[in-house]
């Protein structure tokens, strides 16, 4: 027996981290577990892999495991030899193993391992295998063909079978409609056999003989009796269309003949007779008919007539034996009428009319149906030989009897007035009646003065104090309208003006319309001008383009925008762009200079301006209100001394006027010799003017405490002995007292901006009127220049 002792020890680390235990038998020798796996090498099969031992589950890898002294048992798959390697495999040749050997599958379907084509699942193939082992070979694949059993090229619809090929026996159409006949296919000659050889369902069509019984003998048959047939028959003939099968006289195309049959069965009876008669239509029923209108007929139709010798069968009065008549027709049929038929009867006068007056002469006369050239029906001429004279004819004074009444010159004697001054008109009084106007005598009295020749009735009335044209008026409407003219420029008042047949004067001219009569450059058409002034009399302002009154500023006018009629000189002749220099830059003005501006509004309040705006640096927009000289300016609380800032100067051209000064609003202030500058925004709040809001500021108050104090937003200002940048407006100055009140002693900046705080002894610039600020002498400590206008700008 074993010892039943065992100790566990915890051996010398491998490298493999496997911890080794150790036990003692009976015979005190030491057995070791060198795997670690719970089992000693005495029962272990390999004591150096803990994965084999008793416990374990056999796994195929070529190990025993379970240590049962076999080797993969029960754990190993069964693999097929795949020859043709389809990835299938021959059941009847297989190795189990771990993995597939070469050339072998899992799969055993293969029931073709010689074909790689054949296997279970594969597509079927027509191709006389059994492409997917379902013990079928080619089913349901292939074409389908047709029996051909009587080898015509056709099939038979109802025995088909599926072939891979094309069989011998066999067609691919399905088209014979019998397959046991060669002779019937589709498109196969159709005979006369009693079969559907062309197998379009009908038989012998096209091939039959169509027979007609004949039973008079004439070679037509009744068209009743047809039959079909193969062959010929007795009594029956292949011509039908037979109207009378008993007559052999009558068939189709037989000749027609007036019998009362119809002959040749054209369904007309004696219509084509051979022997019919020719009747003439007798329309107007004289006895005698029309030519061009023929009958020919079997029997004479009612209105007709054997005579055909009518020359008009719409009129019975005109046949062959008519009597001519004068009526422009040939009555007779004889092939003339009227004049040229001797036989023609009621013939009329006629007289020669040689004057072509429309009346004839009774002794020159003819008789005729119509009449000859030159006579008429109409005699009475009594002068055949003068065109104007005839019953007729109209009276004029010529000493003929013109109207053929017995009389000369009854009723046209003219009367004749006498022309004294020989203008064509003569007057009432002295007068003479002939056929032509005796010497000295005219036809008209129009004449109201016959000592004047140019005075007469309608005569042109001109300018000579005579009734020219006799409507008892002189010079009417051809007086001269003359103009006054003062200034001597040839265009006279249209208001002051004489009408006379000359000037009245040397100071009166043709030519009204002038709009100055003092100003003789001034008139109509006169060369334009550019001084607002309407010099050429056209009612408007010379080379004025936008209407507003003034002349464009380009040709020398006083109108600064001539395309605005918004913008034009104000009461004082300025012509302002804006109401201050933010306003211009916004309308693009960006250049820097002199600008006219007009802050409350174009010609309202005070008078446009000339300033000088900041319109490049410190952001633009700014308007110069104020310059502080140092050499002899300064700053006061109520106006600023500035000679080109804006604001007038008052009468002592010291300080800025209130009035000019107090109309721009402003928000910004800025300071600046245009090296330092100082901007200072939001001091203002848009609604008031710098001189409102420095009013409006307490002149003693003590700015940090009381608010009156604003920060620089912008600028460089620095060092020296300024005390602050932040600007202030009326602070006290305390000079080192330790009070902040009105009683403080100061030095007169209480009145105007500053930048210190409280004491003007440590920041020079507490006292802007002080010698430090402008006396000139050189200060190290000031910000500013000291010879340098300082600019004092608002926007």
């Amino acid at each position: 027996m074993r010892l039943l002792i065992s100790m566990a020890m915890l051996s010398a680390c491998r490298s493999d981290n496997i911890t080794t235990t150790e036990k003692v038998v009976d015979d005190e020798v030491v057995i070791q577990d060198a795997d670690g796996d719970g089992y000693f090498e005495d029962e272990d099969c390999d004591d150096q892999n803990a994965q084999v031992n008793q416990g374990v589950d056999e796994v195929c890898d070529g190990m025993d495991n379970n240590c049962d002294g076999q080797v993969d048992e029960g754990v190993q798959t069964l693999y097929y030899e795949d020859s043709d390697e389809d990835g299938f495999g021959n059941l009847d040749e297989s190795i189990s193993a771990c993995s597939a050997p070469a050339g072998y599958v899992p799969s055993s379907n293969d029931c073709d391992d010689e074909n790689a084509n054949v296997f279970i699942g594969n597509n079927e193939d027509c191709d006389g295998l059994d492409n997917d082992c379902d013990g079928e070979i080619d089913e349901g694949v292939g074409d389908r063909f047709y029996a051909d059993i009587d080898g015509d090229g056709f099939g038979d619809a109802n025995n088909a079978q599926l072939f891979c090929e094309l069989p011998e026996g066999f067609v691919q159409n399905d088209q014979d409609c019998d397959d046991t006949n060669d002779t019937v296919y589709p498109d196969a000659p159709e005979i006369c056999d009693g079969l559907d050889n062309n197998c379009d369902l009908v038989t012998d069509d096209g091939t039959t003989l169509t027979l007609y019984l004949d039973e008079d003998g004439d070679g037509f048959g009744t068209d009743s009796t047809a039959i079909e047939s193969c062959m010929t028959m007795e009594n029956y003939v292949s011509q039908g269309g037979d109207c009378d099968d008993i007559n052999s006289l009558i068939f189709p195309g037989a000749t027609e003949v007036c019998d009362g049959e119809d002959n040749d069965c054209d369904g007309d009876v004696d219509g084509t007779a051979i022997d019919q008669i020719p009747y003439f239509v007798d329309g107007d029923g004289d006895g005698f008919g029309d030519l061009s209108q023929s009958i020919t007929s079997c029997t004479q139709p009612a209105n007709t007539v054997t005579d055909s010798t009518d020359c008009d069968d719409q009129n019975a009065a005109v046949h062959p034996d008519a009597i001519e008549v004068c009526d422009g027709i040939d009555n007779n049929c004889n092939g003339v009428s009227d004049d040229q038929d001797s036989t023609v009867q009621n013939q009329s006068t006629w007289y020669l009319d040689a004057d072509s007056d429309g009346y004839g002469s009774a002794s020159v006369t003819t008789v005729s149906c119509i009449a000859p050239t030159q006579y008429i029906a109409q005699d009475g001429d009594c002068n055949d030989l003068v065109a104007d004279i005839s019953p007729s004819g109209t009276e004029v004074c010529d000493g003929l009897d013109n109207n053929c009444d017995g009389q000369i010159d009854e009723g046209v004697l003219i009367t004749y007035y006498i022309d004294t001054d020989g203008d064509g008109y003569g007057m009432l009084g002295t007068t003479q009646e002939g056929c032509s106007a005796p010497a000295g005598y005219v036809d008209n009295s129009g004449d109201c003065n016959d000592l004047v020749s140019q005075a007469y009735t309608n005569a042109p009335e001109s300018c000579d104090g005579f009734d020219n044209n006799c409507d008892g008026q002189v010079d009417e409407g051809v007086l001269n309208t003359w103009y006054l003219d003062l200034d001597g420029d040839g265009f006279g008042d249209s208001n002051l003006s004489l009408d006379s047949c000359t000037s009245p004067s040397s100071v009166y001219v043709s030519d009204g319309g002038d709009c100055n009569e003092n100003e003789p450059l001034d008139y109509p058409g006169a060369p334009l001008g550019c001084d607002d002034i309407d010099h050429d009399c056209d009612g408007v302002v010379d080379n004025d383009g936008d209407g507003d009154g003034y002349s464009a500023y380009a040709c020398g006018g006083s109108d600064c925008d001539d395309n605005d009629v918004q913008i034009f000189p104000n009461t004082d002749g300025v012509c302002p762009l804006g109401t201050d220099c933010l306003d211009l830059l916004q309308q693009g003005y960006t250049t820097s200079g002199v600008y006219t501006i007009d802050p409350d509004g174009h010609n309202t309040g005070v008078d446009a301006e000339d300033v000088w705006c900041e319109q490049t640096q410190y952001g633009g927009g700014w308007t110069r209100i104020a310059t502080n000289d140092p050499s002899n300016s300064l700053w006061n609380g109520t106006n600023i001394r500035d000679a080109i800032g804006f604001g007038a100067l008052n009468n002592s051209e010291d300080y800025k006027s209130a009035i000019g000064f107090a109309s721009m609003l402003f928000t910004d202030i800025m300071f600046t010799d245009e090296i330092q500058y100082a901007v200072y925004g939001g001091v203002g709040d848009g609604t008031t003017t710098y001189f409102e809001f420095s009013a409006s500021v307490p002149v003693y108050n003590c700015a940090p405490q009381s608010g009156y104090e604003w920060p620089m937003t912008q600028g460089n200002l620095g060092g020296g002995r300024l005390c602050s940048t932040n600007l202030y407006m009326h602070p006290i100055d305390r000079d080192g007292n330790g009070n902040c009140n009105p009683y403080a002693q100061w030095a007169g900046n209480g009145i105007g901006p500053t930048w210190s705080l409280y004491n003007n002894g440590v920041c020079p610039l507490d006292d802007p009127s002080g010698s430090t600020f402008i006396g000139g002498t050189p200060n190290n400590g000031l910000p500013w220049s000291n010879t340098s206008p300082l600019y004092m700008y608002v926007r």
